[in-house]
């Protein structure tokens, strides 16, 4: 193998484990509120899951309510369910090999910045499709809302040809 080629090879592996963590933070959302049923689950949300290098394990960092006890109640109901949540995210994700699970709390700090990321984001997006919206086409003149120049200069050169 080239010298330069192992580094283009991790760095791949790097966007692929990116990618796949982002896929399964949004499923394991998505089945934590709409398949689960337990009421021992207390959760604001799934901040982060974090893909270990060979793919076997994922840290998933949770945001939780209430107290500490209610915090070790919902983390212990998550554990018992990881093996479902597992077997959906491997059908789901057409994934050959899920990763084990393990649910871990998120500390405040850790949580307050993705929901920054998160703002930021949806801001950015909420930016891009006011500009698409807001721009006129190329066709017209923003002014007058005519033709440009450019889609009237044969009949500017057919009146000077007289």
């Amino acid at each position: 193998m080239q010298p330069g080629v192992a580094h283009l090879i991790s760095a791949m592996d790097e966007r692929r484990q990116k990618r796949v963590a982002d896929a399964i933070r949004d499923e394991l959302s998505e089945l934590i509120i709409y398949e689960l049923s337990d009421p021992r689950i207390q959760l604001d949300g799934i901040t982060e899951v974090h893909i270990s290098p060979d793919g076997k394990r994922a840290d998933v960092l949770v945001h939780t309510t209430g107290s500490s006890q209610q915090q070790d109640i919902t983390l212990e109901a998550l554990r018992s369910a990881a093996g479902f949540l597992r077997r959906q995210i491997s059908v789901r994700l057409s994934l050959r090999h899920a990763p084990d699970l393990r649910f871990l709390a998120d500390s405040e700090a850790g949580s307050g910045d993705r929901l920054e990321v998160l703002w930021k984001r949806s801001q950015k997006w909420r930016r891009k499709l006011n500009k698409t919206e807001t721009t006129p086409s190329p066709a017209t003149n923003a002014e007058d809302d005519k033709p440009h120049a450019a889609g009237t200069a044969k009949a500017g050169k057919a009146g000077l040809s007289e």
